[in-house]
């Protein structure tokens, strides 16, 4: 499928399937308004009338939905020692799974097959995941603190915007020495769509669970000194990493991976606010998309 073959139409097709989508990323984006639970959860609540009807979810998907929900709860309370683990170990087990779709009772919506974006580039599917958005949704309403007023912005922006500038300079510059891209600028159609979906159903998701909760977890299991937290860095990291895998099996890919992970983890260490690492990763993929092969070259997968 060529880039152009793609039409913003598609969501037209199925307005119902896009409204609960629609839906489901306002009550995401509500949690940086007003981080109530009228707002988020009012979203939240007809996007699930909608994914049901339009089967994009069973029923039965509320499940491990609401696992997360109450575990996250759980976390949010001030539990120590062993009850702790086993609750995080679980939420991050089942939160993991529905990432990669592992758990039955979603379909999720391929936009676009095989699209070739770059020449050179591995072909591309387009998809928007409903079931990691709403584990991203879930992680935050009730584990992460965020950012809520204009102050609070202006003190992330400052403390982190050179910071994030050298992150996405080094991996931008790495992607090229590691021959994982070539440099390819370009506008294709399919940009906004990508955009958007980029960064509410997979980066603000990611960030939420690799960040917001196994490195914040971690480190509090290896201790808030300063081994710990490298320790605990370099373990969410690896993991990270590996969660990869799944995507390209490539070494010098997944190096670079590694260290992007390291940057948006180093990020959220040192700020202590999960915004920042969502903006590097989100700046980073972005960047990628417009000026680089994308996905990858398709030699690495020879």
């Amino acid at each position: 499928m060529t880039i152009s073959a793609f039409s913003h139409l598609v969501f037209f097709v199925d307005p119902i399937k896009t409204l609960a989508f629609f839906a489901i990323s306002m009550s995401l984006l509500s949690l940086w308004i007003r981080k109530t639970a009228w707002l988020w959860a009012s979203f939240a609540g007809i996007s699930l009338i909608l994914a049901v009807s339009s089967h994009i979810i069973h029923p039965v998907a509320c499940i491990p939905l609401g696992l997360i929900f109450f575990l996250g709860w759980v976390l949010h309370l001030p539990i120590k020692g062993l009850l702790r683990l086993t609750v995080f170990g679980t939420l991050f087990v089942v939160a993991a799974a529905l990432c990669f779709h592992f758990i039955p009772g979603f379909t999720n919506w391929k936009l676009a097959s095989k699209m070739q974006l770059s020449p050179g580039g591995l072909p591309y599917d387009l998809w928007i995941n409903y079931d990691k958005a709403f584990v991203g949704l879930l992680l935050l309403v009730w584990y992460t603190p965020l950012i809520q007023t204009i102050a609070g912005w202006k003190e992330v922006f400052y403390k982190s915007a050179l910071w994030i500038l050298a992150c996405v300079c080094i991996l931008l510059f790495l992607s090229q020495i590691l021959k994982v891209v070539a440099w390819d600028p370009k506008l294709p159609s399919i940009f906004l769509p990508w955009l958007f979906i980029n960064w509410i159903f997979v980066v603000i998701p990611e960030e939420a669970l690799l960040r917001g909760v196994l490195l914040k977890e971690l480190c509090g299991f290896f201790g808030g000194k300063p081994k710990g937290k490298i320790l605990a860095l370099l373990v969410s990291t690896l993991i990270f990493t590996l969660f990869h895998l799944a995507w390209i099996a490539y070494l010098p890919f997944l190096l670079l991976v590694f260290v992007a992970g390291l940057s948006y983890g180093a990020l959220y260490l040192w700020t202590g606010k999960i915004e920042t690492s969502i903006l590097c990763h989100g700046i980073v993929n972005t960047l990628h998309f417009l000026l680089f092969t994308y996905p990858a070259l398709a030699s690495i997968a020879t």
